[in-house]
């Protein structure tokens, strides 16, 4: 930063530069100004170097700015740091801590932040200039390595009579949950479960295979579930009998056979 301060001894220490004169001599154009487009001299003379010295000090730098931000992540991420434009020097930290000039100096390219699982990394910068100590900059990594527990389902495995209205119970930490009904292992690719149930169904004898698995937030897979649906679909035949001759004795008692016919009990 060659911007001049206060108190600086090239301000006012210049003389008019004659290309400058001779330019506006030939082309009508006054380009008597610095790199900033500040018009020269702003004082009783022309600053010497680069930029006029206008009288407004730099300010202290804004908070640096991370890429990625904070956020849940299940696997280590390089961070990228940006400082202000007007800064001069960046320090960071990864403990928690506020950081200063005492601590590690960024100097580009990426910071490689991991932890554990369900662990929280704290990434701390700061930058200085002429002005001073900046603004703190604070991102939040959180590590979620861990999927979810496999979903259950309702009705559960079992032998059924016709088609079952299924709901499947997401744990807590779903996210996302995919299923199939073809005896496939689920991802995500497969359909999604929106709540409500899905309908199963099957022929006579047939036993319909329903997997489903779960994602969290930061895309971690779970264990898969699996259910299997039965369906036992006959219906009994009612056999023909035939009445016995002749009227019955009122004092024996009849037991009907749907195949064989009717024999009193003795």
């Amino acid at each position: 930063d060659f911007t001049l301060q206060s108190g600086s001894p090239a301000i006012d220490a210049n003389i008019e530069q004659s290309p400058y004169q001779t330019f506006f001599n030939l082309y009508g154009i006054d380009i008597n100004v610095d790199n900033n487009e500040i018009d020269r001299p702003q004082g009783s003379n022309w600053d010497m170097g680069a930029f006029e010295y206008t009288g407004v000090t730099s300010t202290a730098p804004a908070a640096p700015t991370f890429d990625p931000g904070s956020g849940i992540y299940n696997s280590a991420q390089d961070v990228d740091i940006t400082p202000a434009v007007n800064a001069d020097n960046t320090y960071y930290t990864t403990d928690g801590s506020n950081p200063d000039n005492t601590d590690m100096e960024y100097l580009g390219g990426t910071i490689l932040i991991s932890g554990a699982n369900e662990q929280t990394i704290t990434l701390k910068a700061v930058s200085y200039n002429e002005s001073g100590i900046g603004v703190i900059g604070t991102a939040l990594y959180t590590f979620d390595t861990v999927g979810p527990d496999a979903p259950t389902f309702t009705p559960p495995t079992g032998s059924y009579d016709a088609a079952q209205n299924v709901v499947i119970n997401e744990a807590s930490d779903a996210n996302t949950t995919y299923y199939t009904t073809d005896g496939s292992q689920p991802d995500s690719t497969d359909t999604q479960y929106f709540g409500g149930t899905v309908s199963i169904d099957g022929d006579n004898n047939q036993t319909i295979t329903l997997n489903a698995v779960s994602y969290d937030i930061a895309n971690n897979k779970g264990e898969a579930g699996t259910a299997f649906y039965t369906f036992d679909k006959d219906v009994p035949e009612i056999g023909d009998f035939e009445a016995p001759i002749g009227i019955p004795d009122p004092g024996l008692a009849w037991t009907i056979d749907p195949i064989d016919t009717a024999t009193p009990d003795r």
